[in-house]
């Protein structure tokens, strides 16, 4: 099957954040040995639903992050600078033994979909715009309490927001948590490359057309690849001038390693292989279905497994639920 080409920023960080995993328990200096001595090696991703108290909790699993490097959208950032909602990308060190489980994250990465001002609000069908980017609203998004009334009614025209969440098929975002950032005037989206023009130094990110020509490219542009870019927030329905693009890299788990993954189906080749945000999952007669609703396109799946020598998550567990 195809790879896609829709892969979310929160997967791909995993590729170029340092593994920190020896650093994970202050009394373990080496990996050797490491997957076999009860300390695993995990990568999780999900939304936080709490966080504080020196850990987060993500997809029902507490994670301690005494010592782990937090990034924010793309910098250097703290703990209680996260929400419940946000989507973040988690990876550390699982010790098991006995009924004793501990995770300890080395580095928790933060990377919202889209920032940038609210062009357009449709509240019948629970949607709203920002930077070109379709951003669907669910029962299960959370709001910043600052934007009032709570809920969607709350979005103005104009106002500077955050929004994190998963790409659907489509390429559009469906929402975990819409955040507030004031009078911001910085433009952030994450993205595929469409219309890619080297000689004028332009493309499209769905309907926002972006300028590189001034702008710091890590990478290699090309049609279809995954970038996060950064600029000044552009006028009225205008281009985005990019000071930064980031081409995102493919994610490169370590063979072994548990993984823990929460999003949208994008990519579906059977009910026995198929992608999350980009992510290839295969499932088998070992795997334990918990399916409230069939797998197929846009169906909301989390996923429990361990990575083989291709990157594919070997799925032991796998529960979907509606999106509503």
């Amino acid at each position: 099957m195809a790879v896609s080409l829709r892969r979310r920023s929160v997967l791909q960080i995993f590729a170029t954040a340092a593994l920190l995993a020896a650093a994970a328990f202050g009394a373990v200096r080496s990996t050797a040995g490491i997957q076999g001595s009860g300390l695993r090696v995990f990568e999780a991703i999900g939304p936080i639903a709490t966080v504080g108290g020196g850990g987060v909790t993500v997809g029902g699993v507490d994670y301690s992050t005494s010592g782990a490097r937090v990034i924010i959208d793309g910098h250097p950032g703290k703990l209680d600078h996260l929400r419940a909602g946000n989507v973040v990308s988690i990876r550390g060190t699982l010790l098991q033994g006995g009924h004793l489980h501990i995770a300890a994250a080395s580095s928790v990465t933060f990377s919202g979909n889209v920032r940038g001002a609210v062009s357009a609000v449709d509240v019948p069908s629970a949607t709203f715009f920002v930077l070109g980017q379709t951003v669907h609203v669910t029962s299960d998004t959370r709001f910043d309490p600052r934007l009032q009334p709570a809920g969607l009614q709350g979005l103005q025209n104009g106002a500077a927001v955050e929004v994190s969440g998963f790409a659907d098929a489509a390429g559009d975002i469906v929402a975990s948590r819409v955040s507030s950032v004031g009078g911001s005037g910085v433009a952030r989206v994450v993205g595929s490359v469409q219309n890619l023009d080297p000689q004028q130094k332009t493309f499209n990110i769905h309907s926002l057309s972006v300028s590189y020509a001034n702008a710091v490219v890590r990478g290699t542009l090309s049609e279809g690849t995954s970038v996060a870019v950064q600029g000044p927030q552009p006028a009225g329905n205008g281009a985005l001038n990019a000071t930064q693009v980031n081409v995102a890299t493919a994610l490169q788990a370590q063979p072994g390693a548990l993984g823990r993954i929460e999003g949208l189906i994008t990519d579906f080749a059977s009910g026995n292989f198929f992608e999350v945000d980009g992510q290839a999952v295969s499932v088998d007669s070992l795997t334990h279905l918990n399916v409230q609703v069939p797998l197929g396109l846009n169906v909301y799946v989390r996923v429990t497994g361990v990575f083989d020598g291709n990157g594919t998550l070997m799925a032991r567990r796998v529960h979907s639920k509606a999106s509503h």
